[in-house]
């Protein structure tokens, strides 16, 4: 029969003709959720999980059905039930030229946190997303991941990530990191223009310098420049290429007697588990005029609230924390600093850029 999806009730499944072959019956529900009918998909997939070749598939469409539905427990339970069921998903969900295609599911021992990392507050299930689909391979995580949100402070984090994060990241890397993208040189010129509106002194510390595109804009723009990466590849590449001190170690053991005019963090504090704490260490080694320019993904963005669940941010591994502005700005307050800039950043349109200000 003819599906008519113009016609189709949202309540009952006498319109849905489900006596098809299973592969018909996929292709179907695949249209059906593409085309934004997440109610008459559901009917379909859950038709065929008792099919042992597409029930897999299917448990992995309706958790990120379930999540759309906010039922955040059963999202994750059936993304989960997906991978348990077929270790080996991935070759059946993504391109074979995907960095995850031939990823291979394993339990991770993990760590869950419920209590907001910023002000201690309680916190209530958000979402749930895949971390398979992001175009990142992926190390060592749980490929589910539950976002909690904190309305005390607006700010949503991780409930879950592995208890060898750090081995994780300082192991890890992806080659798009080692060469620069000189195309940034120009927004970068107009970020560190900016900061010099606002700031006296050269003497910069960028942590987290991947590729090197900002360090190296403001070694040019006349900078004493350090950086700090916790991967060594990345570390010693940009070093290298720059002949400046570029350190491989987390910045929470990085010690130096030397004060700071600016801290670059650009797309940094997302990726820790206690982002306040890297946050204090800056402020140590700022002098008492630094600034520290922040870029960081906000939830509330124009971009995030225009994609929702499409936005590519929650299905990235290697984040934990997601800012809002107001959360970003209390934290920053409550430091010392005060807000001298806030945008919208001109390389991704859901992150924001700051410019913070130790208070006089």
């Amino acid at each position: 029969m003819m599906l008519n999806f113009q016609n189709i009730s949202t309540n009952t499944s006498t319109e849905l003709n489900l006596d098809q072959t299973p592969k018909e019956l996929w292709d179907m529900a695949e249209k059906l959720i593409k085309e934004g009918h997440d109610p008459k998909a559901e009917i379909v997939y859950k038709k065929l999980l008792n099919n042992t070749n597409l029930a897999p598939l299917a448990y992995f469409r309706l958790g990120e059905i379930e999540n759309r539905n906010k039922d955040i427990e059963k999202s994750s339970f059936y993304h989960t039930k997906a991978f348990k069921l077929d270790k080996k998903l991935t070759l059946r969900l993504v391109a074979p030229d995907h960095p995850n295609y031939y990823y291979q599911y394993d339990e991770v021992e993990e760590i869950e946190v419920k209590i907001c990392p910023l002000c201690n507050g309680e916190s209530e299930l958000h979402s749930c997303f895949n971390m398979i689909s992001n175009n990142a391979k992926l190390y060592g995580f749980n490929p589910i991941r539950k976002w909690r949100l904190c309305r005390k402070c607006n700010h949503i984090f991780a409930e879950n990530y592995p208890k060898n994060l750090e081995e994780i990241f300082s192991s890890t890397g992806s080659k798009n990191y080692l060469k620069p993208n000189v195309g940034l040189f120009s927004i970068l010129s107009s970020i560190i223009s900016n900061i010099n509106s606002v700031v006296s002194g050269n003497k910069l510390l960028e942590v987290g310098v991947g590729a090197g595109e900002m360090i190296s804009v403001a070694k040019g723009m006349l900078y004493d420049v350090t950086g700090l990466d916790i991967r060594p590849v990345y570390a010693q590449n940009v070093s290298e290429r720059l002949g400046v001190p570029v350190y491989s170690i987390d910045i929470m053991r990085f010690e130096t007697d030397k004060l700071f005019d600016v801290i670059i963090l650009g797309d940094v504090i997302e990726h820790l588990s206690k982002p306040t704490d890297l946050l204090i260490k800056c402020s140590k080694m700022l002098n008492e005029k630094g600034v520290i320019w922040i870029s960081t993904p906000n939830f509330e963005s124009a971009f995030s609230n225009t994609m929702k669940d499409k936005d590519a941010m929650w299905r990235v591994w290697e984040h934990l924390n997601y800012f809002s502005y107001t959360s970003l700005n209390n934290v920053l307050n409550n430091l010392g600093f005060e807000v001298k800039d806030y945008k919208i950043s001109q390389h991704y349109n859901g992150s924001m850029e700051v410019i913070a200000k130790r208070k006089s």
